[in-house]
């Protein structure tokens, strides 16, 4: 069914992490409310993302081309386990906010090198339906 490896590696770690990751975010703006008592803290959650996922973009991009795709994959795999670990752990709305903070340094390099890489490993069926 499938030919190659890479595929079904990258589409089986973004499955689980999409899964983890729709699993604990969906738990977080309470988390932050109930660690606060506070509503206006919950739109934090976004923007400490976007801002590390934003600004990392095209850096990432640069990085890849020198040391590869394969080893910033796996390390922004790495810092999302992480961050999926730190807020089980978090007794304090600080530590929510800074992991998603890395977490969003660990997607960036997820989701801008990943379609990178299958374009580059399947430049020959390129928009072809198979």
């Amino acid at each position: 069914m499938f030919r190659d490896k890479t595929l079904i590696g990258l589409n089986t770690a973004a499955f689980l992490m999409m899964l983890g990751v729709g699993m604990i975010v969906a738990l977080l703006p309470q988390r932050v409310i109930d660690l606060t008592g506070s509503n206006e803290k919950v739109g934090y959650l976004a923007s400490a993302f976007a801002i590390s996922y934003i600004l990392l973009q095209v850096p990432i991009g640069s990085l890849s081309d020198k040391i590869g795709f394969k080893k910033l994959i796996t390390s922004g795999y790495l810092l999302c386990f992480a961050t999926g670990m730190l807020f089980f752990v978090s007794k304090s709305s600080t530590l929510i906010f800074f992991g998603r903070i890395i977490q969003g340094a660990g997607e960036a390099p997820i989701w801008a090198l990943a379609p990178a890489l299958l374009s580059i490993k399947y430049s020959a069926t390129k928009g072809k339906l198979q």
